[in-house]
């Protein structure tokens, strides 16, 4: 043991060597290292205020346990090269403050327990060496190459600081590590123990290892994971607490582009249905290839649903920034508690959510109402394609409040193509009636069509079509403006839409064939259906 008593400080200058091997060195004040100090051997305690190691200052440290215990914290100020060989460990009650270069020549273990402050444009290669961060914070505000850094604390430790790249990080912490700044993993992030907690930055990596349900990036604020993605799939393994773990796999079409992955609880905007996945995926696409992408959500069942959910028939909606957009009902993969749920052809992205079905299972392409000369009351509407479509009920009502069934008309089960039909109210009443279609799925849902309106007897129709049966062009009387013709034939399919005006009142329909068409003519305030004949 060796003591320097009072205030004192040691000075190593430029071109002088110390040789330190075993043992205690205590001085009150500060040592200054502009030469070579070399420390070897074993087990080396060093009680000193700080050590600061000049520009041309070299410090070899090599298979030594140093032990900077001076009862307080103590600074290792670097500015010229700190040389941390295997096997190497600084320890206890010390920060490093590194505007210089660390580095690591041969392979073996480095154990770092002091705090550490990489700054900006120093260096720091760890070579072949094992690093193993001990530390409570490592600030990084530069790069850090070679085999890269594990932590392995036995407390909760940070990564701060917006550094340029880390080699490889790993993560071997069951207390977790906090990352407060934005850092690039330019190589392999690797979770072998406990979770990497993102704070208001992102952190991108070139890929990720040993991801579980147990070991994942935990989105708790608006930091994201970003990784690249090509035609494989890539696991974003996120999760929006430190108990919840709700990744997404994400593949496109061809080519590659950055994709940046963060999920939290709740929403932003609210999702209005009765059931859903209490979880909102960020999810944004950087990269000029913009191909379709494949998704696939992952979540817990029952755990993470609300409300009557029903994951067997969900559906993936995206937000468009003004509403939730629907891209799709379909079937969520589910089983031993965990669900699965795939959505393809995304070609739009930001926030994301897992709702119930709101899709309709009938397209409805054209609903009319048609009132004859006798005064009967026809319903002629069309579908673009049906899932599940077991029937449809004709409701009518006086009033709009009070609706009655009047009729039913079986549905075609499911398919693609065009289907017609339609109805005939046996008995409607004198003025106005309302009527509308309840599609009824196989399974018991229903939806309601828009209403539609026909008058009986009323004395406030404002046109008139003539002549009627007509060869060659009908003249439409009493406009006042503009008016929108659309002629259908009798199963409600779109033939040609027209504009009249009182300037030009008739219109050209020597070119149908003989048959029965239907005219609806609609403004503004008032929509009128006309049956007409077409004559040979």
């Amino acid at each position: 043991t060796s003591t320097l008593s009072g205030n004192t400080t040691l000075t190593i200058p430029s071109g002088s060597t110390w040789n330190w091997a075993n043992g205690t060195f205590a001085i009150s004040g500060d040592i200054t290292n502009s030469g070579i100090l070399n420390i070897s051997g074993g087990n080396n305690h060093l009680i000193a205020s700080n050590i600061v190691n000049s520009l041309s200052g070299v410090i070899n440290h090599t298979g030594a346990h140093l032990d900077y215990n001076g009862g307080g914290m103590q600074t290792l100020m670097n500015y010229g090269v700190f040389n941390a060989d295997p096997v190497t460990t600084l320890n206890n009650y010390m920060t490093i403050e590194n505007h210089g270069t660390i580095q690591s020549s041969v392979s073996g273990t480095v154990n770092l327990y002091a705090d550490l402050n990489h700054h900006p444009d120093a260096l720091w290669d760890t070579d072949d060496a094992t690093v193993h961060f001990k530390g409570g914070v490592l600030t990084n505000q530069a790069q850090i190459t070679g085999n890269g850094v594990t932590f392995s604390g036995s407390g909760a430790q940070e990564l701060a600081g917006d550094g340029d790249s880390i080699s490889n990080l790993t993560i071997s912490n069951s207390a977790n590590l906090s990352i407060s700044g934005s850092q690039n993993i330019a190589g392999i992030l690797n979770l072998t123990n406990g979770k990497l907690i993102l704070g208001g930055s992102d952190l991108s990596a070139g890929s990720i290892t040993g991801s579980s349900s147990s070991r994942y990036v935990v989105t708790t604020s608006t930091g994201r994971l970003i990784l690249n993605v090509a035609q494989t799939n890539v696991l974003f393994p996120v999760g929006p607490t430190v108990s919840s773990y709700n990744p997404v796999t994400i593949s496109q079409e061809a080519d590659s582009d950055d994709y940046a992955v963060a999920v939290q609880t709740g929403f932003d905007h609210p999702l209005d249905v009765d059931g859903m996945v209490d979880r909102e995926w960020t999810i944004d696409r950087s990269g000029g290839n913009m191909m379709d992408a494949t998704i696939a959500f992952q979540w817990n069942t029952p755990g993470h649903q609300t409300g009557p959910f029903d994951p067997s028939m969900c559906e993936v909606f995206h937000w468009d920034g003004v509403e939730w957009d629907p891209l799709g009902a379909g079937a969520a993969s589910c089983a031993g508690g965990i669900c699965i749920r795939t959505e393809e052809d995304v070609t739009q992205f930001s926030p994301f959510a897992i709702g119930d079905n709101v899709t309709l299972p009938v397209v409805l392409l054209d609903f009319t109402v048609i009132v004859d000369k006798d005064q009967s009351v026809e319903l002629v509407w069309t579908t673009a394609g049906e899932v599940q479509n077991s029937h449809f009920e004709v409701e009518r009502s006086t009033n709009t409040v009070d609706w009655i069934t009047i009729g039913e008309v079986k549905g075609n089960g499911t398919v693609t193509d065009v289907k017609y039909y339609r109805f005939s109210d046996p008995s409607p009443r004198v003025g106005r009636n309302y009527y509308r279609l309840k599609q009824v799925d196989i399974d018991g849902r229903w939806t309601y069509s828009q209403i539609r309106i026909a008058d009986l007897d009323q004395e406030d129709v404002q046109w008139s079509i003539g002549p009627n049966p007509v060869r060659d062009a009908l003249s439409i009387q009493g406009l006042t403006a503009p008016v929108s013709l659309h002629l259908y034939d009798m199963y409600g399919k779109g033939i040609r839409e027209y504009l009249v005006s009182p300037i030009q009142d008739r219109i050209d329909v020597s070119n149908l064939p003989p048959g029965i068409f239907l005219l609806k003519l609609s403004d503004n305030a008032l929509e009128q259906t006309i049956r007409i004949v077409k004559a040979e």
